[in-house]
């Protein structure tokens, strides 16, 4: 299949960049839609077995500068083109209408902003109003398919400069990932209290459930006395703990991966929940959280082992309702 390849000829020495630039934009085989195209002359090049078509084609543009009331009248220098007009450069006029939203965002970047543990309640409204634009959604459309730097500026039709399309993209990418980050910790200590609590369930119906003269531990017995003491006390709960403790983090990790991204679409943005998941900043950090949950699950589970007295006391002081003391009963003639 024959591969068509274009070139164009000016006819004057001295034509002005922007108008090659509109020219390469609107597309050489496109430049019937932007403007009139003749053919002028044919002919076969036997030697080089092609086919040479030569075409006469005039392209309207224009040039005018236009006050912006939103910030203090600044001229705004606007080129269009086409029969239709199209904008080849808007002056950075949207850069100007929408620096207030950036200024807002690249401050809730900031080293303490990003610390805080509250930062996606703190930051929700700034991230709302800058994806409010069109234009930002457009920026990250475009991201999205492989533009950047230049070649994203002018899919932007020139209305914001590389310098701000950078701190905006770069500024995102800091925000979503302090958000996920605080996110799987805040998951990761959830999903430790959970299985701590549910663990004495799990030994009850695997028999680990160990008692002495005065107390049933319904989690491993575990001291911390020396080294020795706490890494048996750590092979004890990777043995009668490990698979369940696995199980979960990875069920509950991954139902808190399924909610950030859910919550980042409704409260924020849908264009900034796909954005995120293409270039990778949004993930299911299973590894990370499996790590976290199992060292907290462990640090529960060894400093504070649940167990309850002959009498029904859990650690000796709270009592239990008959409706959880029956529950407790029935457990534990499961694990005789």
């Amino acid at each position: 299949m024959a591969v068509p390849e274009y070139q164009l000829v000016y006819f004057r020495h001295d034509v002005q960049t922007f108008i090659k630039d509109g020219l390469y934009k609107a597309g050489i085989p496109n430049l019937a839609q932007f403007g009139k195209v003749e053919l002028q002359s044919d002919g076969i090049d036997d030697e080089a077995r092609q086919v040479n078509f030569r075409y006469d084609a005039s392209v309207p543009f224009a040039r005018f500068n236009s006050p912006l009331p939103q910030v203090d009248n600044h001229q705004i220098h606007w080129i269009i083109y086409g029969i239709k007009p199209h904008i080849l450069d808007a002056g950075h006029v949207i850069e100007l209408m929408l620096k207030s939203d950036l200024d807002n965002l690249v401050y809730s970047t900031t080293k303490n902003k990003l610390l805080n543990p509250l930062i996606a309640s703190t930051s929700r409204k700034t991230i709302h109003t800058f994806m409010e634009s069109e234009a930002h959604q457009d920026m990250l459309e475009a991201n999205r398919r492989g533009k950047s730097g230049d070649i994203l500026r002018e899919a932007l039709n020139r209305g914001f400069t590389t310098t701000y399309l950078d701190e905006a993209l770069t500024s995102l990418k800091r925000v979503v990932t302090a958000i996920q980050r605080w996110s799987v910790i805040k998951w990761a200590i959830m999903s430790s209290l959970i299985i701590y609590l549910l663990m004495p369930i799990y030994t009850a119906f695997n028999h680990h459930w160990q008692q002495d003269t005065q107390r049933i531990y319904m989690t491993p017995f575990s001291r911390w006395g020396n080294q020795q003491e706490l890494w048996d006390s750590l092979q004890s709960i990777a043995h009668y703990c490990g698979l369940f403790i696995i199980v979960m983090s990875l069920i509950i990790s991954t139902t808190g991966y399924i909610w950030r991204r859910n919550w980042i679409k409704l409260r924020l943005d849908r264009h900034l929940v796909r954005w995120s998941i293409d270039k990778g900043i949004l993930r299911n950090q299973w590894c990370i959280s499996l790590i976290l949950i199992s060292v907290f699950t462990s640090a529960l589970l060894i400093f504070n082992p649940i167990w309850i007295t002959h009498d029904g006391l859990l650690f000796g002081k709270y009592p239990f309702s008959e409706q959880i003391s029956w529950m407790l009963k029935t457990l534990s003639l499961w694990a005789k």
